[in-house]
């Protein structure tokens, strides 16, 4: 794919909607920050897009919704102030519909971690439900990496899934580790989770494998179903005394 045929892809590719989804763990003071530039009012000019914001606990369950319509240059949407409650997990979905064409399914915005002592990790939108029109654009399954894993006393690895709007029987899960030589150090297979409509979780790396397989691995991959959500995963590692998220997305395996 050269940036030409990209460009060209574009052009033809028609969706009213850029949407992303964000993992949120708020605790001990704690927040997660939502903040964006009106680009689409500067670059296109785009007067017309509205924000339609979701939040889901873990269980799925819609706890609160946002519809306003984009018209300052920017934005800074904090969570601690929308949701009132000083112990919540679940996920955050941002919507942005357009009459217009908006030619990305997923938008330029970046979801800020805040620790309570205010330490701050930053990850750009990565994974998201899909929209009707790319339905099937994408295999079945998945096999996702891209991050070092940090092990010791104060540090584990974690990645962040969520289901989509449809009811699972089945959701397997893969969580595969692997030395800096790409040889295989333990693996595990999870198939009980993430099966109800917008159900999802954070996945720490030491509630499934042993200190001794951490510190032999350097990376994991991920297998994960992907007919229906695009699956970059926020993920990274977390600083559990601090409360803190050093956050990256996931890339697919490369072969």
């Amino acid at each position: 794919m050269t940036l030409k045929r990209d460009f060209i892809r574009r052009n033809v590719f028609d969706i009213k909607r850029s949407s992303c989804i964000f993992p949120l763990d708020i605790k001990n003071g704690s927040d997660f920050s939502i903040i964006f530039n009106n680009y689409w009012k500067r670059k296109n000019p785009n007067a017309s897009i509205k924000l339609l914001l979701k939040i889901f606990n873990n269980k799925g369950k819609q706890c609160y919704n946002l519809n306003k319509k984009i018209l300052d240059d920017h934005y800074d949407i904090r969570i601690s102030k929308l949701i009132k409650e000083n112990f919540f997990k679940g996920i955050v979905e941002v919507n942005f519909l357009s009459k217009n064409n908006l030619r990305f399914a997923y938008p330029g915005i970046s979801g800020y971690y805040i620790s309570p002592k205010k330490h701050i990790s930053l990850v750009h939108s990565a994974g998201r439900i899909l929209s009707p029109q790319e339905k099937n654009t994408f295999g079945k399954f998945s096999e996702e990496t891209n991050f070092v894993l940090k092990n010791s006393k104060n540090f584990t690895p974690f990645f962040s899934l969520f289901n989509s709007a449809i009811r699972k029987k089945s959701n397997p899960i893969t969580i595969v580790l692997k030395n800096k030589n790409n040889k295989t150090i333990s693996k595990k297979k999870i198939f009980n989770e993430l099966k109800k409509p917008f159900e999802n979780k954070i996945f720490y790396l030491n509630d499934y494998f042993s200190i001794e397989e951490l510190k032999k691995s350097s990376f994991c991959v991920i297998k994960t179903l992907s007919a229906e959500v695009f699956p970059r995963m926020v993920c990274g590692n977390y600083h559990e005394k601090e409360h803190h998220y050093e956050v990256t997305h996931s890339f697919p395996v490369q072969y």
